[in-house]
Formats: structure tokens, sequence, C-alpha cells
């Protein structure tokens, strides 16, 4: 498939702005989002965002750099092949479990930012409906009810906001308002625990997430779970785990990355509705310098491309700390954030590189691993092209 230029590839990122304002999911335009007006993502006269100019976060030097991350159009290449292939899987899948696995990590949110970054209703559009019919039985026979792991709400969001759905809209606020992982004030500190960084991060995303979409702004849960995010960062960078079994005393970089992008989702929001949590910045700093210290393989097995440990300290019943390619896109966004926010050029070559690991190293063979990897990315090439556009010189 003709892509056009990387001109053009560059002007349609920017016009379909898989924005912040939106919590990074490809909307056509930003008035869609939480609501539109003032205070959600609206210009300035000076050019810049309301988030923008009231974000408080320092602007650092000018930035002489590509327009596009390296391999970029091996990263389409990849989107529309095997996009195309497990969307058809899905399509032809009889079995309900088994399709219900090739779903896993959001499949319709995957095909609805694809059919939105190309500009291309079908066949992505009828790929996502598939996963969607399949994730809404899931949520209806268990009561919406849904395992900590399986809440995923920006393919309902986007349907809601980009198809006009009712049904998703309000299946949005069931998911959000169903135990378990719903209401922090009744987990009596067992959410604390760096064990339940998923859970945490996935319910936050679903709160605020209904917020955008219309719903009543539940301040009180969205706070709480923020705190627990940020305690699990604390835990993670200082090692100071409230878990006393040695089992449970690691570190999955992956999962760092589901945090980052679940307190950017909530200091996003919370700038806009004008009650910025300042306590995140430094804190997605702390955990980007972490990962990258601590974590990140430079060279694995002489490839030229680096990726991050799946696990540190290698962990019976969870895995080695060999590095994982396949998970790099879940990170990456995050260093995206950091580039756009303070123009520090670190985070837009750690950025690049683990953008770059991740497109020539994960296996996408898998509607999985498939997922995993074009779930966020699209987001980690607008946070990248916006800090471009505000810093280059």
């Amino acid at each position: 498939m003709h892509l056009g230029s990387s001109g053009d590839r560059t002007r349609r990122t920017l016009l379909t702005r898989i924005t912040p304002f939106c919590t990074g999911i490809a909307l056509a335009t930003l008035t869609a989002c939480g609501g539109g007006g003032d205070g959600n993502g609206t210009e300035t006269s000076s050019g810049t965002s309301a988030t923008e100019a009231s974000d408080g976060l320092e602007r650092n030097s000018v930035v002489n750099t590509s327009s596009q991350p390296p391999q970029f159009e091996a990263w389409e290449a990849d989107m529309t092949e095997y996009g195309h292939k497990w969307g058809r899987a899905l399509q032809k899948e009889t079995n309900y479990l088994s399709r219900f696995k090739l779903r896993y990590y959001d499949a319709q949110r995957v095909h609805e930012q694809i059919a939105n970054y190309l500009g291309e209703n079908q066949p992505w559009r009828s790929y996502g409906q598939v996963a969607e019919a399949t994730y809404k039985k899931y949520l209806e026979n268990a009561d919406f009810r849904a395992a900590g792991w399986e809440r995923f709400p920006h393919g309902l969001f986007i349907d809601a906001i980009r198809n006009g759905d009712d049904e998703s809209q309000e299946y949005l606020a069931k998911l959000r308002d169903a135990p378990p992982f719903s209401y922090p004030s009744q987990s009596g500190g067992e959410w604390s625990k760096q064990k339940y960084s998923r859970e945490v991060a996935y319910s936050l995303e679903t709160q605020i997430l209904a917020d955008r979409v219309g719903h009543e702004r539940k301040s009180g849960r969205i706070q709480g779970l923020a705190d627990l995010a940020l305690g699990h960062i604390y835990i993670w960078v200082e090692r100071e785990y409230i878990h006393t079994d040695r089992n449970w005393q690691f570190f999955q970089a992956f999962m760092g990355g589901l945090t980052g992008s679940a307190l950017i989702a909530h200091y996003e929001r919370a700038v806009e509705v004008g009650n910025p949590d300042a306590r995140v910045p430094p804190a997605l700093k702390r955990l980007g310098n972490f990962l990258w210290d601590t974590m990140w393989v430079s060279d694995v097995n002489g490839s030229g491309f680096g990726a991050f440990k799946y696990v540190e300290p290698t962990t019976t019943g969870v895995g080695s700390n060999a590095p994982a390619p396949d998970l790099n896109m879940l990170i990456a966004p995050m260093f995206g954030w950091l580039f756009y926010h303070t123009g520090d050029d670190r985070w837009l070559k750690r950025g690049d590189a683990i953008f770059a690991g991740g497109v020539a190293l994960a296996d996408l063979g898998s509607g999985k691993r498939f997922n995993q990897n074009y779930r966020s990315s699209f987001q980690y090439v607008d946070w990248r092209t916006r800090g471009v556009e505000r810093h280059g010189g």
C-alpha cells in the first residue's frame, strides 16, 4: 500500500492528531474529545494549546532532528501488513475463546486508530467491530466486572466519540463503575503493592475516559488511583517493596510503561479541568531515567537495536531479564511525552532508540503482540512530532 511521501505522512499525523487532549487517541477533530471547547486542546492566540500554556513544565533547548523517528517507514508497512493479517484472523475465527485472545490488548482500539491514521474507514472499522462485539460479550457475561488486566476502555471510547455509538458510551460507564479495582478507597491498602500496578493503571484510564466521554467525573476515585500509581513508581525506583516475599520484589519494564501512560492521561485531563497534579512530571522523569539506567539493553544480540529487559531480577514464575523488544512500544510514549514537555533531547534520543528497537526486533507473529505494538506507538509518533514542532530549529 502506498502511503505517500514523508511530508504527506507527517501531515497526516498532524491532521489526525493522535492528540494528548484525547489521551493519545486518533480522532478527526479536537472538539470531539472531552466535550470540546476551551480547556480541551483549543489553541491560544500564540499557537500553543490551553493545556500547553498552563502545564507549568520547563522548556529547554532547540532540537535539530528528523521529522520522523527511525524505522518509521517499516512501522507503517508493518501496520498495514500485520493489521490486515490479524484483522482478517478476527473476522474468520469462529471459536469465541480464540477470538477473545486475538483481541487482547484492545484490538478495537488498534484498528480504529489505524483507520483514522490512514484516512480509511474500511476494512479497519470492520476488524474493530469484531473485536468490539467480542469484548462486549465478555463484559455482559461478567456483569461488567472485568478482570483487572482485561479493562480496555480505549476502543469503547473511540467508538463512542468517533462513531457515535451510544452503547459503547454506556458500557464505558458500566466498566468504570463495576468492581474490581474501581473503588480505591475500598482496597484496604492492598493495591499499594506493585503487583497491582497494571490493574490500577487500567482502572485510572477507564475513569478518565468515562469523564472525557461525558459521564460525571469521579474525582475522588481518580485521585485515589493516581496516588496508588505514583506509589508504584516510588516502590520500583527506590526498591522499597511492600511485599516481604522476595518472589514479588521485581520490576517489569512494560508495567512501568503502562503506569506512565495512565499518569499522562491523568495529568493532561487534570490540567484541562484546572487542577493539575504537579507530582506527575517529576515522577515520570524518575521512572524514565530508572528504566533507561537499569533496564535498557542497547544492542540486542548484535542487531544494533535495543530493548528493555523483561523483568529485573529474573524471577521464577514471571520470566527472565532477557531483552523483550515486543514490549518496547508500551514504553516509548512516555519518552515522547517527556521530550514534548521538556525539550530535552535526551528523551528524544532515548525514545527514538526504543521505537526503532520495537520496529526492528518485535515479533508480530501473534495477534496479542501486534496489538501490544500498535495500541500506543501512535502516541509516540504524535508526541515526538509535536515536540519537534515545538522545540525544533
